[in-house]
């Protein structure tokens, strides 16, 4: 289950200066880029107030952001887990080849299992991506095509019954998965029936009259 640490350096583009744009910036482009409506209660729309949010005041010259946003991801994945205490524990967040679901920690590493790896690197990708030199996530910096092609190759896109051959419309298709797919929260309606379990049981205890004779 060994893997090699992140390099998030590689892959740079040559013939970029070193400025990066703000992440609110770099994500106005992908939202002209994602076809399809713009209402409020659509997906997208729900998925890019919540990349507005956790980007707010983020340092995309400073690779540290990519732990912040890791964190938020799963913090909205699982929110039931106490992620700051988790990432306190760990140096690296990498992907496990040896997981189907859930995650571990071990070496002061976050192993994930490949579907959720995938779609974090997703998520990077479009709070950083720029025209110009791709986006940056934990394997170093992906155009679109790039992205498409490593995300395939995982499985991911196969997993979301994903088949066209068109980043920029698998774009639009992740980007709406991830806008809803994984952020609608379930709500239940639970039902206290031990005081009427008590009552049935009482009953059972309780000798029937007997017939009064005629």
């Amino acid at each position: 289950m060994a893997h090699p640490s992140p390099d998030l350096s590689h892959r740079k583009r040559k013939g970029h200066g070193s400025s990066a744009p703000c992440a609110h910036e770099v994500l106005a482009p992908i939202r002209r880029a994602v076809r399809g409506p713009r209402r409020e209660s659509h997906p997208t729309t729900r998925l890019f107030e919540w990349l507005d949010k956790i980007s707010t005041g983020l340092d995309l010259e400073n690779p540290a952001w990519l732990r912040e946003v890791s964190q938020h991801y799963l913090g909205r994945k699982e929110p039931q887990t106490d992620w700051k205490a988790q990432f306190a524990q760990v140096h690296s967040i990498r992907r496990s080849r040896r997981l189907a679901s859930g995650w571990e920690i071990a070496d002061n590493c976050l192993f994930l299992p490949p579907t959720m790896f995938a779609a974090l690197l997703l998520v990077q990708y479009l709070i950083s991506r720029s025209h110009k030199a791709g986006g940056l996530t934990l394997e170093g910096r992906y155009t679109l095509r790039e992205l498409f092609v490593r995300l395939r190759r995982s499985g991911y896109l196969r997993t979301l019954d994903i088949n066209t051959q068109d980043p920029a419309d698998a774009l639009e298709q992740l980007v709406t998965y991830l806008g809803g797919g994984e952020s609608v929260v379930k709500f239940y309606h639970i039902v206290d029936r031990r005081d009427f379990l008590e009552k049935v049981r009482g009953l059972k205890l309780v000798t029937p009259p007997k017939p009064k004779a005629r």
